[in-house]
């Protein structure tokens, strides 16, 4: 029974090697640009229009707006079917999160990020003589992402600074969803061409964030605050044991300060362009 047992499981790892070593892989160097989506509101902005007209308006967009570059692994499992596996980086553009400019002073919020994520998927093919086109459907796992905040307070009529602060940001592991269209164009025997219209859907909670940056009138702040000041740990829930003075009166200014954690947007909408190298293992 054992032996028996064993020759199915040997039979069986046979197979699956033997398929995937003999199937088609192909390796793809991405570029993209990804667009904020314009209907999450992110922020408030406040603004004198005639010195006495107060206008408000919301911030919409997401911290995903900016240059993207990856590599994908796309192995064929069946003729119209692929497992993609791929890595992305995002380099983050400058996003504003509040604006505040009233009687000559202005506060501006403003935030970049840096993301790597890994995004296992299928992609499904509906090949044509000259184009094929795909839709394809992946998981977001977002690997390490870091975001760097600033808020700056100035004299509007003079521009001298009044405080300037840079807070840097950790983000828990939440998973998000990427759907793509595209087409492909073959070059030649070896290598296609592609581009895709993508969007990712993701929100991240705070984890951490580490005052790094304090000054005010120019002068260095920092060394005048303590470890609590600084670093503040985020959390589903408060209890009068956190390490918050509005909760516990013992609060110890040895240890980072605990808040109720709050999500930032990053979802986008990408326009990619693929370079794709075919390795066929074995003749189709």
């Amino acid at each position: 029974m054992k032996k028996s047992s064993k020759f199915l499981l040997f039979s069986f790892a046979q197979i699956l090697i033997s398929n995937f070593t003999f199937s088609q892989v192909e390796f793809s160097l991405n570029t993209a640009y990804s667009f904020s989506t314009p209907n999450n509101i992110i922020g408030i902005q406040e603004k004198d229009v005639l010195e006495s007209d107060l206008s408000l308006s919301n911030i919409t967009g997401s911290l995903a707006s900016g240059i993207n570059f990856g590599l994908t692994t796309n192995i064929k499992i069946h003729e119209h079917v692929k497992l993609c596996l791929g890595f992305d980086m995002l380099q983050g553009n400058e996003v504003l999160f509040s604006n505040y400019d009233r009687n000559d002073t202005i506060i501006k919020l403003t935030g970049t990020t840096n993301q790597k994520r890994f995004t296992p998927g299928f992609m499904f093919h509906f090949p044509t003589k000259k184009v094929n086109f795909y839709v394809k459907t992946s998981l977001v796992l977002p690997l390490k992402t870091e975001s760097e905040f600033y808020e700056t307070s100035s004299v509007k009529s003079s521009g001298a600074s009044i405080f300037t602060k840079r807070n840097l940001m950790n983000y828990n592991f939440n998973l998000g969803f990427q759907y793509a269209l595209g087409a492909e164009v073959n070059l030649n025997k070896s290598f296609k061409f592609s581009l895709s219209l993508e969007s990712i859907s993701n929100n991240l909670t705070v984890k951490s964030s580490h005052l790094a940056e304090s000054t005010q009138y120019n002068s260095n702040q920092i060394e005048n605050l303590t470890f609590y000041d600084k670093n503040t740990n985020y959390h589903k829930n408060l209890n009068n044991f956190s390490n918050n003075l509005s909760y516990n009166e013992f609060t110890s200014s040895d240890k980072a300060k605990d808040e109720l954690t709050f999500a930032h947007n990053f979802s986008s909408l990408l326009v990619k362009i693929s370079f794709i190298y075919i390795l066929k293992m074995k003749s189709e």
